[in-house]
């Protein structure tokens, strides 16, 4: 399996599928390919290692270095006159 994080779980790769779909950016024929084969390549098991996967290396370093920066962002405005 290639690694993708960005791909979180079923239920959020169909909605980003159909999103796409509904904005004209596909074609039906590639929505349909895509979602047949996520629907069911992210099932039980694959869906649970594909969540963790996305957690520990997309969602879990995003949240941290978003946080960082958050965090430098505030401290600066409070010190700033």
């Amino acid at each position: 399996m290639n690694h993708h994080p960005e791909i979180i779980d079923r239920e959020h790769v169909l909605s980003v599928l159909d999103e796409k779909r509904l904005h004209g950016e596909v074609t039906e024929t590639w929505f349909r390919e895509r979602s047949d084969t996520m629907g069911s390549l992210l099932q039980g098991e694959n869906d649970h290692q594909s969540r963790l996967t996305s957690e520990y290396t997309f969602l879990g370093p995003l949240r941290h270095y978003v946080s960082e920066l958050i965090a430098e962002r505030c401290a600066d405005a409070v010190t700033s006159p």
